[in-house]
């Protein structure tokens, strides 16, 4: 056939045609003849960009992206269930649902999050449950439900690195849910959907057959026009919001029918069908037992201290200065129940005593915490807004000079403003460390901080402590 001329921009053309912006054919060749190749047409470089192979122009990880040519484009490890049996593996995930409900406390309108637990084998939806947010009391809550329902506790629970999975009421090699009944965590890797396939598709299908029944359903696949200022219809009124109680029986009933779906990966068979032929590994321990966490303690005193409280019983006399297992429950503060380290039944302690400012249970502590953490977000970045719209000079002053060199100005200000304090750039680094882990700090200090934050000092030491962790570089060599 005919030989194709080289032009000398072929190499050029292909780069530019890989960058992550995704530029057009006619883009590049209009890029091509600013840098001086008048040959580049765009018909040229179309022909000699289609002619590549699909890994250097179209199907490039540059171009579409590198998670996406992984996820979708390279060569994954199936893996077989032949081996397994039914009820050994379970797997969960969490799901922001894509339908706004009413809060069942305040009545504004909001997004659940529900947690699942399947069986790998059999397919089968084992338990679930519905909360504000991820955390490790709603992981517990969906396991024990599954637990409970089932009467069989799983070799395997494998789900992604999320908070509530991770969290210390789950996995604590000691103390966690996990331990104290025998089941070994697996974790997918971090950003691999296909890792746990299964969940992902089960929420697939779930807001394709669930969640777009409500008229609040706000998935991305909703068209642009019903988007458009969606949560705005919402708030006022114009679309009705479903109460939590009627989306949670929604839940449930397509929960149960899914379970007594028969599907062809099944043989022909629902998923309640295959679960039928479990061979049970019951739970040898009584039901409420599920749903309380275990902390542990020293006795001191024929006392027990925990979450601000004491509790005390005549059998801890003889476990004085000694480590003891502390289960209790999280709605219920009255009491609880006192283990040895082999997981023995020691006693019952009763509540005599708080310390000042305790609050009526443990959930009522975390609900606290986490309305501080939100009112201390606000605060800092309404003291970043301040600080951006603070001026540098008066307006009249402001006029009489340049953009540049008042941007100039500004960060000179700004710069002699942070080298003004006693600290060196090593100590002003560590207590920005420190006001972003504190649960509370002051509106001075908030300031300070989103004022810090802006510097070119805080992000270059960043990047360090992101790169080398620790405290090893944070000296002035």
């Amino acid at each position: 056939g005919r030989q194709r001329k080289d032009y000398g921009w072929e190499s050029r053309a292909a780069v530019l045609y890989r960058k992550p912006e995704r530029p057009s054919y006619a883009t590049v060749a209009y890029w091509l003849r600013k840098d001086g190749y008048d040959s580049a047409t765009e018909s040229r470089v179309r022909r000699y960009l289609k002619s590549l192979p699909a890994n250097l122009a179209d199907a490039a990880p540059a171009r579409v992206g590198q998670h996406y040519y992984d996820q979708n484009m390279r060569p994954h490890h199936r893996r077989g269930l032949d081996d397994a049996m039914i009820g050994e593996v379970w797997q969960g995930d969490g799901h922001r649902c894509d339908v706004y409900v009413q809060h069942p406390i305040s009545g504004s309108h909001f997004r659940p999050e529900l947690w699942i637990w399947l069986d790998l084998k059999s397919k089968r939806v084992l338990g679930w449950w519905m909360a504000d947010d991820e955390s490790g009391e709603t992981v517990m809550y969906s396991f024990s439900d599954a637990i409970r329902r089932t009467g069989h506790v799983p070799v395997w629970a494998h789900s992604d690195k999320g908070p509530g999975f991770r969290a210390k009421e789950m996995s604590d090699k000691l103390l966690g849910f996990f331990a104290r009944f025998s089941i070994n965590p697996r974790e997918a890797i971090a950003g691999n959907a296909k890792g746990k396939g299964l969940v992902e598709g089960w929420f697939r299908w779930f807001e394709e057959r669930c969640g777009k029944v409500f008229p609040t359903f706000c998935g991305h696949c909703r068209t642009d026009d019903a988007l458009s200022r969606f949560e705005t219809k919402v708030r006022r009124g114009e679309i009705r919001v479903p109460t939590w109680h009627e989306y949670k029986d929604a839940v449930a009933e397509y929960i149960e029918d899914y379970n007594a779906h028969a599907m062809d990966s099944l043989g022909g068979k629902s998923p309640n069908e295959v679960w039928a032929d479990l061979e049970p590994n019951p739970l040898h321990l009584p039901e409420d037992v599920l749903l309380r966490p275990q902390r542990q303690c020293t006795a001191r005193r024929w006392e027990v201290r925990l979450n601000n409280r004491y509790y005390r019983a005549a059998e801890l006399k003889a476990y004085e200065r000694r480590k003891v297992l502390v289960e209790y429950d999280l709605h219920d503060e009255s009491m609880v129940w006192v283990r040895d380290e082999q997981q023995r039944l020691v006693c019952i302690a009763h509540l005599v005593g708080k310390t000042r400012w305790a609050t009526e249970s443990v959930m009522e502590d975390k609900r606290e915490k986490s309305r501080r953490g939100r009112i201390q977000r606000l605060e800092r970045k309404q003291a970043e807004i301040e600080a951006r719209f603070k001026p540098v000079l008066p307006a009249a002053q402001r006029a009489e000079i340049s953009q540049d060199a008042y941007e100039a100005l500004a960060e000179e200000i700004h710069t002699e403003a942070l080298e003004a304090t006693t600290e060196d750039p090593t100590e002003r680094f560590a207590r920005a460390l420190r006001l972003q882990a504190a649960d509370d700090i002051s509106a001075e200090d908030a300031r300070w901080l989103a004022n810090y934050q802006q510097s070119p000092e805080y992000h270059s030491r960043l990047s360090l402590h992101e790169e080398f962790g620790g405290d090893e570089f944070m000296t002035e060599e």
